[in-house]
């Protein structure tokens, strides 16, 4: 299940090595996603955070692996 503290972990991190700070949080993420929040969501939000065009970006695969990398997939129901 996922978790607003994981997906603060991986923000913390597209911050840390890639320079993607942003006012977002694992809550408010969580909240517009309810709570299934996936590696392309991530990366879309902290584009449209930074006011980057997501479409064109070469960064969208290394933030998707950030995301991986500290949240866990919602389970299935």
């Amino acid at each position: 299940m996922q978790t607003a503290e994981m997906i603060d972990r991986a923000l913390a991190e597209a911050c840390a090595r890639m320079g993607f700070c942003t006012r977002l949080s694992g809550v408010s993420l969580l909240k517009k996603y309810n709570g299934k929040m996936t590696a392309h969501d991530f990366a879309a939000s902290l584009h449209y955070a930074e006011g980057l065009n997501f479409e064109y970006s070469k960064h969208t695969k290394q933030l998707e692996a950030i995301f991986r990398k500290f949240v866990k997939k919602h389970p299935s129901s």
